[in-house]
């Protein structure tokens, strides 16, 4: 009797397949994880473009970095970048935005993604010049800026600068205005939510599946 070549069962490749799946798509959710978990962010001041040497305050219309922007949206003063050291002007070491005479300040994420507004530093304009006192902040919860919550921060005297942190109130926000002159902002740190458990399985398994109809093509299956 004549023996008939072995042919190679479909289900030995389909084997062959759905192990390579499942480690593809663990590495891609893995990726998607380093990528979309970011936690928290700060805004320095100090890598934006036009950030003076120490020493030096320039006047600007806006600024941007790492995607955030701050602006005056409620008239034409300018807001004033500061480098390190100038005298008179508070100083912790590095730049840090101010917000002059009769100026007013807002930012958001130039994308408008939301974020969580979890602390920033403050200091007067001017270190002999008193501040505002309070700081009227409005954080908007809805991308038309329809929603918002509002805080009267009492932020007293302050010719150096101090660090004030916010609850879970400010949590999910498109845009925060401020809405007072005569201050200066440092280190503004941002939460950037992360996506869930359940997100990152789902793209996990399209990315398996994306595998398995390529493995599926290159082996003539139908």
């Amino acid at each position: 009797m004549t023996n008939l070549p072995k042919m190679s069962s479909p289900v030995t490749h389909e084997g062959h397949w759905s192990v390579r799946l499942a480690p593809a798509g663990v590495v891609l959710a893995c990726a998607a994880a380093q990528c979309f978990g970011q936690g928290t962010l700060t805004v320095n001041f100090d890598t934006g473009y036009g950030v003076p040497p120490p020493g030096y305050r320039v006047p600007t219309a806006a600024y941007s970095e790492s995607g955030v922007g701050f602006w005056n949206p409620y008239g034409l003063e300018n807001l004033v970048l500061a480098g390190a050291g100038v005298t008179g002007c508070p100083d912790n070491g590095t730049a840090y935005l101010a917000v002059s005479q009769h100026a007013r300040l807002a930012f958001r994420f130039t994308s408008m993604a939301p974020f969580d507004l979890l602390s920033f530093d403050v200091a007067q304009y001017y270190v002999s010049v008193p501040g505002p006192g309070t700081l009227h902040l409005v954080g908007y919860t809805t991308p038309d800026l329809f929603g918002a919550v509002t805080m009267d921060l009492a932020v007293g005297t302050l010719p150096q600068f101090q660090t004030f942190t916010f609850d879970s109130q400010w949590r999910h926000l498109y845009r925060v205005d401020i809405l007072n002159d005569h201050f200066s902002l440092d280190n503004v740190v941002l939460g950037v939510p992360e996506p869930s458990g359940s997100t990152l399985l789902a793209m996990g398994s399209l990315s398996g599946l994306g595998y398995g109809w390529y493995r599926r093509k290159r082996l003539g299956w139908r």
